[in-house]
């Protein structure tokens, strides 16, 4: 039953928002001839154990049965994890599928960072199960299995993994007389740090013998050029369509989860360790939420270091370990009260029902919707207010793509659409660059940059790449050695200079193939004189 609410909630075609960007990598990764030349996926790979476990999943299947096999093994490990860490607090039937139901609608609707849990197949899904079950061990005394299972957590996710080790180090300090000496914990600390290893030394060696300058170059835009909304507590609060509302709701959630976890008894009876560790777990995972907030503030007029420092997701966790403490904090009510219910429990009780059905049937409905339009919303990226005007293009944009796929050699590269991101997904051909695809390691994002600027300025944002003259393009191809160009005709229209192969029949698609010279000079007059040709022809 939690699997069915997981299918409910990330059921959407794939590829949804990360897939592309993630399965790509994971097959590029185990097959370095596919796309060769692409240069987000000739980066560093800041997901090694991720790649190295599922990349030849991707490698052998086709990109949507790996990304379904893919959903369907995490969302399995999710959910034997969340049942057990369930079943730690309230083994009563039925009650971990109401606990996770109230986990998934917490963070589908109450995140502040804009962290999600059930989705994509990705490294984060699978290091979070791991999260899951180190919890229930804690809950059980079980310290040196938790740190284990923590350190496999950070090798799959450093960051998921990482921060959830700080936060179990607050745990352990919450449960007072009750925590093990450092002594004990030592053999599952340093077999946890060995496990981890695996995800934390590609981490470091993404600035590994980089010039500070250019660190602080890509910091400056991987924080607030690219991911501020994940981010900068600032920009989150103020550049939301409304303003405030996603700390507006975080702290409400929180308000709740601490009103609940007071009237909650921690222990049903003495000399029981009880709620503590996961209390202490998500209080820490506020904490460090609450020290990113204060960084982003004291250090405004440092956006240097502030951008060295805030790129580390500090609101990643808090956006689900409070959702997944306050489910837990309400079967925990449950039990306590079971015997002799109180107006608090059946209110409690008849609130978290009515949120878990709600909120399946607004993913219910929003799966029936989806399932007419396709994946456009992650297809198009940041274009997908255009599918409420066009709703052919998702279409439209897979037939083109198609065509790309089956009609030009396998080592082309293209310039395509800006707010695209799965162009490698069913095409299947190397780009010059995309708004998605940022890369990890310093030089590789100071040098993504510089090509979205040359090649994707603010007028192609606006304009498409109708907006780029012929003596543009042809610039562009001659630094960027692509040889097609895929046009957003919805954006801009413009006659080009250039062979138009795809449609062939004009004005069937929004989107148009143009192949290039295939000798690119910008100063060859005879290149320049046939683009005048073509044009006087047409």
């Amino acid at each position: 039953m939690i699997l069915m609410l997981c299918l409910a909630a990330g059921g959407s075609p794939a590829p949804d928002a990360n897939e592309a960007h993630y399965l790509s990598k994971a097959r590029h990764y185990w097959n370095p001839g596919w796309c060769a030349g692409d240069p987000f996926l000739e980066s560093a790979d800041a997901h090694v154990v991720f790649y190295w476990t599922f990349g030849w999943v991707a490698s052998l299947l086709p990109f949507p049965v790996a990304a379904w096999l893919g959903r369907l093994i995490t969302w399995t490990m999710l959910a034997l994890a969340w049942q057990r860490l369930s079943r730690a607090i309230c083994p009563l039937p039925w009650h971990a599928v109401l606990s996770a139901g109230l986990l998934i609608a917490g963070v589908q609707l109450c995140h502040f960072g804009g962290e999600w849990l059930i989705g994509g197949v990705e490294a984060k899904g699978f290091a979070f199960a791991a999260v899951f079950l180190a919890l229930e061990r804690m809950l059980r005394n079980r310290w040196n299995t938790a740190a284990l299972l923590l350190g496999i957590a950070t090798s799959l996710h450093v960051l998921v993994g990482g921060w959830s080790l700080v936060a179990a180090a607050g745990a352990w300090w919450g449960c007072g007389s009750f925590r093990p000496k450092l002594s004990r914990l030592a053999p599952g600390l340093a077999a946890g740090c060995a496990l981890a290893l695996p995800g934390l030394i590609p981490a470091l060696l993404l600035t590994w013998g980089t010039p500070g300058e250019i660190v602080d170059k890509a910091n400056l835009i991987y924080v607030y050029q690219r991911l501020a909304h994940h981010l900068v507590f600032h920009r989150i609060v103020h550049d939301h369509a409304t303003p405030f509302l996603p700390l507006f709701r975080h702290l409400i959630l929180l308000a709740i989860w601490a009103m609940l976890s007071w009237r909650t008894p921690c222990v049903l009876s003495q000399g029981q360790l009880g709620q503590r560790p996961v209390r202490g777990f998500v209080g820490s995972a506020v904490a460090i939420a609450i020290a990113g907030a204060l960084l982003d503030q004291l250090l405004l007029p440092m956006p240097s270091l502030s951008a060295a420092i805030l790129r580390y997701y500090w609101f990643r966790l808090s956006d689900v370990a409070l959702p997944a403490g306050l489910a837990l904090t309400v079967v925990g009510l449950l039990r306590a009260y079971r015997d002799a219910p109180t107006t608090l429990s059946r209110s409690t009780f008849s609130v978290a029902l009515l949120c878990v059905l709600a909120n399946l049937a607004a993913n219910v409905v929003s799966r029936g919707w989806e399932a007419n339009v396709g994946s456009g919303r992650a297809a198009l990226g940041g274009a997908e207010f255009a599918l409420k005007e066009h709703p052919q293009l998702y279409r439209q944009w897979r037939d083109c793509c198609a065509w790309i796929r089956e009609h030009t050699p396998a080592d082309a590269r293209c310039l395509t659409p800006r707010w695209q991101q799965t162009f490698k997904w069913f095409a299947e051909r190397s780009e010059v660059v995309t708004w998605k695809d940022i890369p990890q390691d310093a030089r590789s994002v100071v040098a993504w940059w510089e090509r979205l600027e040359e090649a994707c300025p603010p007028v192609v944002s606006a304009g498409g790449i109708a907006a780029l003259s012929d003596e543009q393009i042809l610039e562009l191809a001659r630094r960027y050695e692509f040889q097609f160009i895929v046009v957003d005709k919805w954006l801009g229209q413009r006659e080009f200079g250039f062979r138009r192969v795809y449609p062939l029949d004009k004005g069937h698609s929004e989107y148009e193939v143009y192949e290039l010279p295939r000798s690119i000079q910008l100063n060859d007059p005879v290149t320049r004189i046939g683009i005048a040709d073509r044009k006087e022809d047409k």
